[in-house]
């Protein structure tokens, strides 16, 4: 495999969708609508477990990888001079956003 850096997924999908590109690493969510038109193949996940979204993907280990397993993180940032209350709400409904 041949890593090609994009500046998003955006491009990425395009590249994917028109054959420049034969396969990508990416989040689930920015291609679901894709893959639930049946214009993209998800292969796997790279997490140790099954994803929500898709639980019937296979994980990478179970697609035949031992030991893999790969989990992104993001980061939120504000600028320094935002309020604290500002910050704790957003904190509070961020610390929802996965239940």
């Amino acid at each position: 495999m041949t890593q090609i850096p994009y500046k998003g997924t955006a491009q990425a999908v395009t590249d994917l969708l028109s054959g420049r590109v034969q396969m990508m690493f990416t989040p689930l969510l920015p291609v679901l609508q894709q893959l639930q038109a049946g214009r993209l193949r998800a292969l796997a996940v790279t997490s140790r477990n099954h994803s929500r979204i898709m639980p019937e993907l296979p994980t990478v280990q179970e697609a035949g990888v031992p030991g893999y397993e790969f989990v992104g993180w993001y980061v939120i940032l504000a600028p320094a001079a935002t309020p604290k209350t500002v910050l704790r709400k957003l904190n509070a409904e961020v610390g929802q956003a996965d239940h």
